[in-house]
């Protein structure tokens, strides 16, 4: 697990997008429901949004997510990336929850049926709008082209898994979590209007990978 430290963004006429923390986890059991206990997820503010980012792995490509909670509250599901090469699944998700009250949370991902691993990045931002200004997604890519739209005092995500466990790294956003060489995750304020902002998420083998990146501005 790794948490970070609060960064503010640059007001525009706008409320201030504040990152008050992250967390990265991965589990590599193989599970149906998967339990993340006592998340630092940050100050408690009215205001605060709650970013999940999921990448998992299965053995089936029916598998599908049954719900996601954070300290017991649903979010909204705002994209998704699935390469179900060979039958099987590799797949990232973001999801987005208001948690107004606590300091840590249980984050709870229940899937249809079992699956072989799973990773989050969390992200906890103030001042941020509930609906996305880019996302871009790929698979199937040694060099997994995220580049999208960003705007001047917005937040940039991005995560992305590989199948194998050589190496696996993010390039045009600050890199906040690797997990057992399958899972990356990255974030960056933006301080000017970007059309694009690059972003690579590259692996040692593509056949099962997939990565998606999403583009925030304030609220």
């Amino acid at each position: 697990m790794i948490l970070a430290e609060r960064l503010r963004g640059v007001q525009f006429g706008k409320s201030e997008i504040e990152v008050l923390n992250f967390s990265g986890n991965y589990n590599g059991s193989g599970l149906t429901t998967y339990t993340f206990s006592a998340v630092s997820i940050g100050e408690a503010r009215s205001t605060r949004k709650i970013i999940v980012g999921i990448a998992a792995r299965a053995s089936s490509s029916s598998r599908t997510i049954s719900s996601v909670t954070v300290g017991g509250i649903s979010g909204t599901l705002i994209g998704y990336e699935l390469n179900t090469t060979g039958g099987y699944l590799s797949g990232v998700y973001f999801y987005l929850f208001e948690v107004p009250t606590g300091t840590t949370a249980d984050i709870v991902i229940a899937w249809s049926g079992t699956m072989v691993r799973c990773a989050i990045g969390v992200w906890t931002v103030d001042n941020l709008s509930s609906t996305p200004y880019a996302t871009k997604s790929a698979e199937y890519a040694t060099n997994l082209n995220l580049s999208l739209n960003a705007k001047k005092g917005g937040f940039v995500t991005a995560v992305g898994y590989d199948n194998s466990t050589g190496s696996i790294s993010i390039s045009g956003l600050t890199p906040d979590y690797t997990g057992s060489g399958m899972f990356v995750c990255g974030s960056s304020l933006i301080t000017v209007d970007e059309t694009p902002r690059t972003i690579i998420v590259t692996v040692d083998e593509y056949s099962y990978s997939v990565a998606m990146s999403i583009s925030w501005e304030s609220n």
